[in-house]
């Protein structure tokens, strides 16, 4: 297995992941800037005094928009080119990771960042690799890795 092939298996495994993380995250800012508007639409109704509370609101909603479109931008980055197998075997390895994230109850956004961790700047105890150590996601990941060699 190449040093090329691994790090675009990694790239590609994070940027699914990260992506995943992304439309929760999304879904949630979308669920959570609705209520802020109608709460303060409402407000708003009841005393002109509220207007107050606005601006507070409209910085902390622009924060997280462009917090989200900077982070997808990065994951388009980050992102290699797959061929549709390779989507398909990387959207696998990655639903695995994500039911091993839950029976070990480890979050989401902590996988992710050890994940990345392991990218750039790699230890002697590599999170990767003691991931990888799972006889499937061992397979699965190799697998993934030669794929990238084609390319």
């Amino acid at each position: 297995m190449s040093g090329q092939s691994l790090f675009l298996a990694v790239r590609a495994i994070g940027a699914a992941f990260a992506h995943k993380l992304w439309w929760t995250s999304t879904i949630w800012a979308a669920i959570i800037t609705a209520t802020l508007i109608i709460l303060l639409l409402w407000l708003t109704h009841l005393s002109t005094w509220w207007w107050l509370l606005a601006l507070p609101i409209g910085i902390g909603i622009s924060v997280a928009m462009v917090m989200l479109i900077i982070f997808r931008l990065l994951i388009t980055y980050v992102r290699p080119t797959q061929t549709t197998a390779q989507r398909e075997q990387v959207g696998k390895f990655v639903e695995k990771l994500q039911f091993a994230s839950e029976i070990t109850s480890t979050p989401k956004i902590i996988i992710l960042f050890r994940t990345i961790r392991s990218i750039a700047a790699p230890r002697s105890d590599n999170y990767l690799q003691s991931i990888f150590e799972t006889k499937d996601l061992r397979k699965d990941f190799q697998s993934i890795s030669r794929s990238f060699k084609k390319t």
